[in-house]
C-alpha cells in the first residue's frame, strides 16, 4: 500500500479533521473523568516493540498539543508525528483538553492513515486511552511524567509549529485554514533526517 501525494492533499484540502473535530465542540456539556491523577494499567515506553524504536515503519504516531498562553482560552493544536516519516498532522481543537474531542481526531486518523501505536505524555487530554485500545484496537505508550524528550520526533514538531503560531497566541483567533496551511508548508519541507526529502515524499514513498 502507497499513499499518495493526491490522497495526502485531497485530505488537507477538504480539513477533514478541523472539522469532524469541531462537531459538537460548543454546548457539549461538563468533561467527566478528566482530573489530572496517576494513570492505572498504562502501557510504558519500555513495552514498546524494536520496530517502533527503529522507526522501521509508517504509522507509529507521536502525539502532543500546543495551547493557548495562560487563561487566554482552551483552545489549542493536537499535533502527531510519524516517527519514521515525520508527517504531521496538525488539528485546531476548541478544548484541547477534552478526551473526547481527541478521541475523535484519533479516529478520523486511523480510517484514513496506517496507524500501528501511539505514544504521548500523560496529559488530561490522552486520558481516553482505554477507548482508543478497545475501540480502535491499537495500543497507546505513555512517557514518565515531566520527560517531554521521551518524545522527541512531536516536540521537534511543536517547535516548528511554533514559527507559525508564536508562544503567546490565542488558537480562538486562529482559523482551521491558517493550520492547514501550516502543515502543508511543514509536510513539505525537505529534512536532514529523510536525506534531504520532504515528509510528504517520504510517507507518499513508503510501503507497509
Amino acid at each position: 500500500m502507497r499513499i499518495s501525494h493526491t490522497t495526502i492533499y485531497r485530505w488537507l484540502h477538504k480539513e477533514r479533521f478541523a472539522q469532524s473535530a469541531s462537531i459538537h465542540l460548543r454546548h457539549e456539556g461538563r468533561q467527566h473523568g478528566e482530573r489530572r491523577g496517576k494513570l492505572l494499567g498504562i502501557r510504558t515506553l519500555k513495552q514498546r516493540g524494536r520496530e517502533i524504536w527503529r522507526r522501521e515503519r509508517i504509522g507509529d504516531w507521536e502525539l502532543d498539543t500546543i495551547i493557548s498562553s495562560s487563561k487566554q482560552s482552551q483552545a489549542g493544536i493536537l499535533t502527531m508525528c510519524d516517527r519514521k516519516s515525520r508527517f504531521c498532522i496538525l488539528v485546531l481543537l476548541e478544548r484541547c483538553h477534552s478526551q473526547s474531542h481527541v478521541f475523535k481526531v484519533l479516529s478520523s486518523v486511523v480510517s484514513s492513515f496506517p496507524c500501528h501505536s501511539f505514544t504521548a505524555d500523560q496529559g488530561t487530554e490522552f486520558r481516553c486511552y482505554a477507548k482508543v485500545e478497545n475501540e480502535l484496537g491499537l495500543p497507546m505508550y505513555f512517557c514518565s511524567p515531566s520527560s517531554p524528550w521521551q518524545k522527541g520526533s512531536v516536540e521537534n514538531l511543536n517547535g516548528l509549529v511554533r514559527e507559525f503560531f508564536p508562544k503567546g497566541t490565542n488558537f480562538v483567533d486562529v482559523s482551521s485554514k491558517q493550520v492547514a496551511h501550516a502543515m502543508f508548508l511543514l509536510n513539505n519541507r525537505p529534512r536532514k533526517c529523510l536525506n534531504w526529502l520532504t515528509p510528504a515524499e517520504a510517507i507518499a514513498a513508503a510501503s507497509f
